[in-house]
């Protein structure tokens, strides 16, 4: 070795029995989500949303009373989080074709970590990638519920179904 050579010992220890999946799970969202909101931080404090696209959020639907069911994702996607929004498609197309059909329900997947949506954040308090459900009257927000256990369902996608479509007709219910 020359003088010109960097010598950098790295020592890992890794404890194999230690570290269940779950835990690698929890661990990897804990870092997904940090690094997502500075990322957020840094954008948003450089960069400001500009009338065109303040104008393209504001726009107004025909249908009043409606629904959306958003699934608000960032810039870097995982394979669970494409599942998680193929799952929220399948369970409103499938329960609610009619609605979305007739202009009364939504299914949108909205990127927050641009500047015209990053206000998400704080309108739904979203902490990862999730599934939202918000009720409009006389386009205007009634009420929204973050569908937050689709992360503990996304293994299993008979229950992620149901539970997507429950809380969903539930909202619906509380339009009519």
């Amino acid at each position: 070795m020359t003088l010109l050579e960097p010598s950098i010992n790295i020592h890992v220890r890794v404890e194999s029995s230690s570290m269940r999946p779950k835990q690698l799970i929890t661990i990897a969202l804990v870092a997904f989500v940090a690094v997502s909101l500075i990322v957020l931080i840094a954008r948003e404090s450089g960069n400001k949303s500009t009338g065109s696209e303040a104008a393209k959020s504001d726009e107004v639907s025909v249908v009043e009373d409606r629904l959306i069911v958003y699934y608000f994702h960032g810039n870097a996607r995982c394979v669970t989080c494409r599942t998680i929004e193929s799952y929220t498609k399948e369970a409103v197309e499938m329960a609610f074709a009619d609605e979305l059909r007739n202009g009364s329900m939504e299914f949108q997947v909205i990127n927050v970590e641009t500047p015209s949506t990053v206000h998400f954040i704080r309108d739904y308090q979203l902490y990862a990638p999730l599934v939202v459900v918000v009720r409009l009257n006389n386009n205007t927000q009634a009420d929204w519920k973050n569908l937050d256990r689709v992360w503990r369902l996304v293994g299993d996608r008979s229950a992620f179904l149901a539970y997507v479509q429950n809380e969903t007709a539930a909202m619906l219910q509380r339009n009519r």
